[in-house]
């Protein structure tokens, strides 16, 4: 895993490496384009259609896991 854009205080922001940004990209969950202000992680991923990582905003993520969408983490 690794996460990019700033960091947002999480101990994934000291404890994995830092990414650059892939402008352009998707996010897994909204399907929304990764600008140059964006932030969340890159994920590993294995499965039957797809081999390689997937992109979420940290917005999605947690919200994937059945948090809090748009509020503080």
């Amino acid at each position: 895993m690794k996460w990019f854009g700033e960091s947002w205080g999480a101990p994934v922001c000291h404890d994995v490496d830092h990414a650059e940004i892939t402008v352009g990209e998707s996010c897994t969950r909204c399907e929304g384009k990764f600008d140059l202000r964006s932030q969340g992680l890159i994920i590993p991923c294995a499965m039957p259609d797809r081999v390689g990582e997937v992109y979420y905003h940290i917005d999605c993520f947690v919200a994937s896991l059945g948090g809090p969408v748009g509020g503080p983490l």
